[in-house]
């Protein structure tokens, strides 16, 4: 089954000259791994199915999601484009969330929810956590469409400043 997606339409002129003063690699896309099975957490996240239980990326961390210190550092660096990679049954949460939360932050805000594996046909839940196959690589190929310039990938449980140029 093919990833599905869900976008907010075009918001902020990320190409401006003030856009471009700030942040030297404007044209990258940003890739955020959201859709983790937060095996480790289980204590503090419980099960989606159990009241008041949240997926890894919208776990509160000091009285916010996960999610949104990573996004606020790409947003502070002025990146325009952002692809949020989740699990299909997360989707529609996610980007409520992000909707409410960064309405103008973002030329692209796209949050896919990845369902069963392209080439394996298992769902995500059918891999043992160290699975290759349901890494990574194996997510991004499922966007490869959607990726149409550099990018780079980041974690959803990036809490602290980043200055991503001092990284290239």
């Amino acid at each position: 089954m093919a990833p599905s997606a869900a976008t907010s339409a075009p918001q902020t002129p990320a190409g401006s000259t003030e856009a471009r003063r700030t942040n030297p690699f404007l044209e990258f896309q940003v890739v955020v791994l959201a859709g983790g099975s937060s095996s480790r957490l289980s204590s503090l996240t419980g099960t989606p199915k159990e009241k008041g239980g949240c997926c890894k990326a919208m776990l509160p961390v000091g009285n916010r999601p996960m999610l949104w210190y990573c996004l606020k550092n790409l947003q502070e660096s002025r990146f325009g484009d952002a692809i949020v990679l989740t699990r299909q049954e997360e989707q529609a949460e996610i980007l409520a969330y992000l909707r409410q939360e960064f309405p103008n932050a973002f030329q692209r805000l796209e949050v896919v929810g990845l369902g069963r594996e392209a080439e394996t046909g298992k769902s995500r839940g059918d891999f043992e956590e160290d699975d290759v196959v349901c890494g990574t690589a194996e997510a991004l190929l499922q966007i490869k469409h959607l990726l149409v310039t550099d990018f780079f990938v980041i974690t959803c449980d990036v809490i602290g400043p980043v200055d991503f140029f001092s990284l290239a």
